[in-house]
């Protein structure tokens, strides 16, 4: 019963004249959400949000690079290089909506449509810009050609920075905006030598290794997200950033 409520079929549709893909995950029907057993109901606000995109009757809307709808963050994104475990993406993306960040798939493992994607995602696709990529090349193409400041912040066991570092995350410089990119590789490999020569930085989390080879992909992801949310926006809410 648990897992006929998750089991959803994955529409996918083309975002205007961009290659974005929202993921959108439907139920499998057996009763509506707002009345799942333990599920809480919406509220207007938050039903209002996910019709909109925005909480002022403002239609979502997709800036002229595909990467993001105008009510995420301009200043951080993710992108997984790679990614094997379809659990460890989907777990990923539910950091990103609870964050506003985008995330980008370069060349994944799996279907869009996987079911174990889906399951790790829950219902909460709707709230993630999703932007594929074919390759790596193809990905570092197309954030070469970005306008403006931006960095590219591999994460990797080959770091000599510490990921924590004051100044590593930047909202603006010299009064124009920073893009921040925190790139992740695969859970068996990690990133590839194209990756690690393109980054801006590369940073490593610390742990013991003599115990553990690596982090999980996902908890890495929450561990460099929530460190950068804490350099842009500092101890805040979001709704007092």
């Amino acid at each position: 019963f648990f897992f006929s409520i998750f089991l959803a079929s994955c529409t996918m549709h083309t975002c205007g004249r961009s290659s974005c893909w929202i993921v959108t995950m439907k139920r499998a029907g057996l009763m509506p959400r707002e009345i799942l057993p333990g599920r809480r109901q919406l509220s207007p606000h938050a039903q209002q949000v996910r019709a909109t995109g925005s909480g002022d009757n403002t239609p979502p809307v997709l800036v002229e690079d595909g990467s993001r709808f105008t009510w995420q963050r301009e200043d951080l994104s993710v992108v997984l290089v790679e990614p094997k475990i379809p659990q460890n993406s989907g777990n990923v993306s539910r950091s990103c909506a609870a964050t506003r960040t985008p995330l980008h798939l370069v060349a994944p493992a799996f279907a869009l449509d996987d079911t174990k994607l889906k399951r790790a995602g829950l219902d909460y696709w709707d709230w993630v810009c999703l932007k594929p990529h074919g390759s790596v090349e193809s990905f570092l193409e197309w954030y070469a050609q970005l306008p403006g400041e931006k960095r590219l912040i591999a994460f990797s066991k080959l770091g000599k920075t510490h990921h924590a570092t004051e100044g590593l995350y930047r909202r603006e410089s010299e009064g124009r905006p920073v893009r921040n990119f925190l790139m992740f590789g695969a859970e068996d490999t990690g990133l590839p030598d194209i990756a690690h020569a393109a980054a801006t930085d590369i940073v490593r989390i610390p742990m013991a290794v003599d115990h553990v080879r690596s982090l999980n992909l996902a908890t890495s992801v929450g561990v460099g997200v929530y460190e950068a949310l804490r350099q842009l926006d500092g101890p805040n809410f979001e709704e007092d950033v």
